[in-house]
């Protein structure tokens, strides 16, 4: 057995980087992108009515006024390998992935949360190979309860992450949420509403609904006078907000 020993307890090893890597590899689109749609996820889940996000050339921010969270949650949002909670049911997004599928890319992330029972704030960034959070003096940045992420952008991506491509990448995947068919009253991006996308003229607008194994299923069909952009095109599933399949 070469230099192993039987009997020898050895420790399993973990590759944290390529753990990160392997999830952010299961989304068919470029990780900017995922930053920004599971972040977008995370203020949502956490039952938000705004949200907010900032760009410059080295930085994207986001802002919400969810619940925040409480300790417990905020400790496990800094476990790589907690990605088992259950969308809609917490303080911290769905699993929290949305600042997990850069923090390999990052320079650092900042995020400050505060909630009814708690308020702190930490800086995460990999120190060589491992992955370590610095609990920090929160900003100040959350007045009553909410979370605050800013995530430093690496050299390769600086001044990838401008208005448009957030306003592109939101009406793509949340364009249902921006439509104000969910609880997302207000989403902004330097200050500026994002607005939906929609066609100019609609001839036709028909709704529909009904139940698959019990539960409803609400919709609507549109026929739009203007050319539609193949992005838009076909018949799309949203689920929590969110369009994760569409089809032609």
């Amino acid at each position: 057995m070469n230099d192993l020993s039987v009997g020898e307890v050895y420790e399993t090893k973990t590759n944290y980087k390529k753990y990160i890597q392997d999830l952010r590899d299961q989304y068919p689109f470029d990780p900017l992108s995922v930053l920004v749609t599971e972040s977008f996820a995370n203020s949502m889940d956490a039952g938000a009515t705004r949200i907010d996000i900032y760009v410059d050339d080295e930085s994207y921010k986001i802002k919400d006024n969810g619940k925040g969270m409480t300790k417990y949650e905020f400790v496990e949002y800094h476990n790589i390998a907690s990605l088992t909670k259950e969308r809609g049911k917490g303080g911290i997004g769905f699993a929290g992935i949305g600042a997990k599928t850069y923090l390999d890319l990052a320079k650092y992330i900042y995020t400050e949360t505060k909630s009814k029972s708690f308020y702190g704030a930490s800086k995460w960034r990999f120190d060589g190979e491992i992955p370590r959070w610095e609990v920090v003096y929160p900003k100040g940045l959350i007045k009553e309860v909410g979370t605050f992420i800013e995530v430093k952008l690496n050299a390769r991506d600086v001044g990838k992450i401008t208005e448009e491509f957030i306003k592109k990448t939101l009406q793509e995947h949340y364009n249902a949420v921006l439509l104000g068919l969910y609880k997302v009253e207000e989403v902004r991006v330097n200050g500026k509403l994002v607005k939906p996308w929609k066609p100019e003229q609609i001839e036709e607008h028909s709704e529909f609904n009904f139940k698959i194994s019990g539960y409803g299923v609400n919709g609507f069909f549109i026929k739009a006078s203007d050319e539609i952009p193949e992005e838009f095109q076909g018949i799309s599933i949203v689920v929590c907000g969110k369009t994760v399949n569409r089809n032609e």
